[in-house]
């Protein structure tokens, strides 16, 4: 007897240590914010139906619905949300897609505003030409590859070339991958030990800082943020709060019971904005009426303010320019609206 609780405490004590100093740098424990506000919704009335997420693009707010029957993305000017059109339908024909992800980066030049969207089907990575497609009412595309499994990532592209995180069996990975040549550049582990645990463990969303240095990762089963440079070098992991439980531990638990620490995340040149739900996918912890925080870091990591949201909302977006945050509830279709004007004005 006395063998096998030893066996067990080695057993335990290997995965603890394996876990605990999965990264090369230690997390730094962000324990508070500095600062604190509440934030009061403002519901938007809209026609747009079957929303399952949301984008601020420029000037424009951009409905997106993953079936894409009318179009994978329904256009609106902000702030009077008027109709701008529909773009990319759901379908087999050369412009069209059967799936369609968009990894919240644009760019904006002097003639146009253009979105990088890729397709896991077709295995394509392509440019869309935004404002000409609304003009013409048509789909246009600038440029287009076809790829390899790069696709299931996170990816974000700069000078043709796809700066990728994604998740496998037994880490997380960072991969540099030529558009042009169709070759990978590097790839370099996030982690600095390999695990062979459920790989939806470590499931993430990201965004990429807007001068195209940094990244920003936030994970959904685990309560860390992760920044690292675009180079994959000086990798920067966040614990917020407390530790959460082990990879083993959530692994073990059926999906719908794991609980989703961040659920999206945005950034401006300044910050970081990562949404903190903290809680499961039942239906009686999303129903619940305890709300949700917005967590602000520079891209140094370090913690800036804590915005409290009194309802619930899965998705979100910053749109700078009228100064507010829209916030998507996907399972009643509820969009809110929240004036930022105040923590702007105090950056």
């Amino acid at each position: 007897m006395k063998k096998y609780i030893t066996f067990l405490f080695c057993i335990i004590s290997t995965l603890s240590c394996q876990e605990h100093s999965l990264f090369e740098n230690n997390p730094v424990q962000i324990s508070n914010f500095p600062k604190e506000i509440s934030l009061k919704p403002e519901k938007i009335k809209t026609e747009i139906i079957g929303i399952n997420n949301l984008y601020i693009i420029d000037s424009m707010f951009m409905g997106f619905n993953a079936r894409g029957s009318e179009g994978f993305f329904s256009c609106y000017s902000l702030p009077d949300f008027h109709l701008l059109g529909n773009c990319i339908t759901s379908g087999r024909g050369a412009d069209e897609f059967l799936t369609l992800t968009y990894n919240k980066q644009f760019i904006k030049d002097t003639s146009a505003i253009k979105m990088w969207i890729s397709s896991h089907l077709s295995r394509e990575v392509s440019e869309f030409n935004l404002t000409s497609s609304i003009k013409e009412q048509k789909t246009i595309f600038d440029k287009r590859f076809l790829l390899d499994s790069i696709t299931d990532s996170y990816w974000f592209n700069i000078n043709d070339s796809l700066f990728a995180a994604y998740s496998s069996t037994d880490n997380l990975y960072y991969t540099v991958y030529n558009l042009k040549t169709q070759k990978p550049l590097m790839r370099t582990n996030i982690y600095k030990k390999n695990i062979k645990f459920d790989p939806f463990t470590l499931d993430i969303t990201g965004v990429m800082s807007p001068d195209r240095t940094k990244i920003a990762l936030a994970m959904f089963n685990l309560n860390h943020i992760i920044i690292h440079s675009v180079d994959g070098n000086n990798i920067k992991p966040l614990t917020i709060y407390h530790s959460s439980n082990t990879i083993h531990e959530i692994s073990l638990l059926e999906p719908i019971d794991r609980k989703t620490f961040y659920s999206d995340i945005r950034a401006t040149n300044e910050y970081i904005f990562a949404l903190y739900i903290n809680r499961t996918g039942k239906m009686e912890d999303i129903e619940t009426n305890k709300g949700i925080e917005i967590h602000m870091f520079d891209w140094n990591g370090n913690p800036i303010q804590k915005i409290s949201i009194p309802n619930y909302i899965r998705f979100f977006d910053i749109d700078p320019q009228n100064e507010y945050i829209y916030g998507l509830n996907p399972y009643n279709e509820e969009l809110f609206r929240y004036n930022i004007k105040p923590i702007l004005k105090n950056k």
